[in-house]
């Protein structure tokens, strides 16, 4: 039953070739000829070209989650949320655990910080762990996340290859 639902939900957002799943961040291309899409129930990253109606994947498999980097039609993301892009055209996206860097021009893709398993650590790039970060926005040093289920803002620097934390959330009682 959950299944049919879902289904059917997906294809309520249909348009052209591309079925939307939970759509959550946007962000234009640097040239504002198409706006990215992090795609986050289909794990993916679409592309909606503003010049003609046309939609397609930048990368991810309908429905299919993992990590996996390497060439642009091999990357494997799980729930996709926060997109930003970056100064130099490489879109930076926040998943369920990792940040990502997809450089659409070179067809690549790698994980900038954090891993496969959801946590909250600070350190280097490779140690740092991130529960389900959302919001993003970057510049040419340092990438802030909004890393949801830790309650926290964080700043990954990319000069000092390490990620830190910048506030805590207030909460009540």
């Amino acid at each position: 039953m959950a299944r049919k639902m879902a289904i059917q939900r997906n294809l309520l957002y249909k348009t052209s070739n591309c079925s939307f799943g939970f759509p959550s961040g946007l962000v234009f291309a640097l040239d504002e000829c198409c706006v990215y899409v992090a795609d986050t129930n289909n794990h993916a990253i679409r592309c909606l070209n503003l010049q003609r109606p046309f939609c397609s994947t930048v990368t991810g498999f309908e429905r299919k989650r993992g990590v996996a980097v390497g060439s642009l039609d091999q990357t494997l993301m799980t729930e996709p949320r926060g997109i930003a892009m970056s100064e130099s055209g490489h879109l930076i996206v926040a998943t369920r655990s990792a940040v990502y860097d997809l450089d659409i021009t070179n067809n690549k893709s790698s994980i900038i910080a954090g891993k496969h398993t959801t946590g909250f650590k600070d350190g280097t790039l490779e140690e740092a762990l991130f529960d389900h970060p959302d919001g993003i926005a970057c510049n040419k040093h340092v990438i802030y996340v909004a890393d949801c289920y830790n309650h926290r803002i964080r700043a990954i620097n990319l000069e000092a290859h390490s990620v830190s934390t910048l506030a805590v959330a207030f909460t009540t009682p």
